[in-house]
């Protein structure tokens, strides 16, 4: 069994780059608010989804251990989003971060421990990754011996 700790990067809090006018022109044709923030998101370099944790080759466990993102638009983004109408309710997102975690026995598919916690700090977010870090430890090795 590893256990490896995943780097996450958690620096980018905002959509600050406007989309390219060709891209901007597809989006309101297409009127879909959910296509227009997948593109600020590549435009922006950014991930809604962060794995922090991977555990390989356990026999009797699997361990799922994510973060997901939320990104407040800013700067130029925003005044260009809110020339879009179907835009008006991403602009009052603000930035919010979702740990999303569950240990389950791989043959039964039961689960071991689950934890999701929603938060607006960074710090917590770190902080509850290494307690996280520290119970998949403590759960996958008691439990093979």
């Amino acid at each position: 069994m590893q256990i490896t700790n995943l780097d996450i990067d958690l620096s980018k809090k905002y959509i600050n780059e406007p989309l390219h006018k060709d891209a901007l022109i597809q989006v309101i044709k297409g009127g879909s608010h959910f296509t227009a923030h997948r593109l600020y998101l590549i435009v922006n370099e950014l991930k809604e989804r962060y794995k922090f944790l991977e555990v390989d080759d356990h026999e009797k466990y699997v361990v799922s251990a994510s973060v997901y993102v939320k990104y407040a638009y800013a700067g130029k983004a925003k005044s260009q989003a809110d020339t879009i109408s179907f835009m008006k309710p991403m602009l009052s997102q603000r930035n919010e971060y979702k740990i999303s975690f569950y240990i389950t026995e791989r043959e039964t598919r039961k689960e071991l421990f689950s934890f999701t916690h929603t938060t607006t700090s960074q710090q917590e977010v770190c902080d509850l990754i290494n307690v996280l870090r520290n119970k998949t430890q403590n759960i996958c090795t008691q439990n093979t011996l």
